[in-house]
């Protein structure tokens, strides 16, 4: 068996609410490759609207989203051929 790594974007459903800001990916991501999108635009860890990992298929923004926002994420994982 190897193990290589593979990149995926995911859609985050139901995000848009106003309040929740804690979210999980379709799957388990290598810590520190996450990208977060907000309606297309690039959410920076470091930002004040940015984001944190807070597990390794988890992300908490520090901001909630708006009504109808749209999150998308990046991120690499490790897959076993």
């Amino acid at each position: 068996m190897n193990v290589t790594t593979s990149t995926i974007e995911d859609a985050i459903p139901g995000v848009g609410d106003g309040v929740n800001k804690n979210f999980t990916t379709s799957r388990d991501y290598n810590a520190g490759s996450l990208e977060v999108f907000l309606n297309g635009i690039v959410n920076r860890r470091q930002d004040t609207d940015g984001w944190t990992e807070t597990g390794s298929d988890s992300f908490e923004m520090k901001e909630a989203p708006a009504l109808d926002d749209r999150v998308r994420v990046y991120f690499e994982y490790e897959v076993t051929i």
